[in-house]
């Protein structure tokens, strides 16, 4: 607004449109990263589908049963055992599901979750738009 202006002179003007500049690539990296990286979902409508048919053709079939820790391969997938050779997947798809909602957090680290950056990232949107 004072760019140009008497009450900033030459240098503050010529600051002021820098940083204006900064601040609008800036924004454009911000949308351009959450573009590529965040514009298609990992888990999809059909990725939940699938996870329900493995719950129910694999995960708790009765030959995939370990006899050994006396779980079902659900329940192991579910504890993230990593001692699976198979199902690697799904122990990578609850992993990171896990790892967004952060629910197993305690004090100030139940705090920073992948639901309050997403807060955070819209609300400095909203404010600079």
């Amino acid at each position: 607004i004072f760019i140009g202006t008497g009450a900033l002179g030459p240098l503050g003007s010529l600051q002021t449109l820098i940083l204006a500049l900064v601040n609008v690539v800036m924004q454009v990296v911000f949308v351009g990263i959450a573009w590529v990286n965040f514009s298609s979902p990992d888990i999809t409508d059909t990725t939940i589908q699938e996870a329900f048919m493995w719950r129910r053709s694999s995960g708790h079939s009765l030959a995939e049963y370990d006899t050994v820790s006396k779980e079902s391969l659900a329940q192991r997938v579910c504890n993230l055992d990593k001692s699976l050779h198979i199902s690697g997947i799904q122990v990578d798809l609850v992993e990171n599901i896990r790892k967004y909602l952060n629910s197993e957090g305690s004090g100030i680290a139940l705090f920073f979750s992948g639901q309050v950056l997403c807060l955070v990232a819209l609300i400095c949107w909203y404010l600079m738009v």
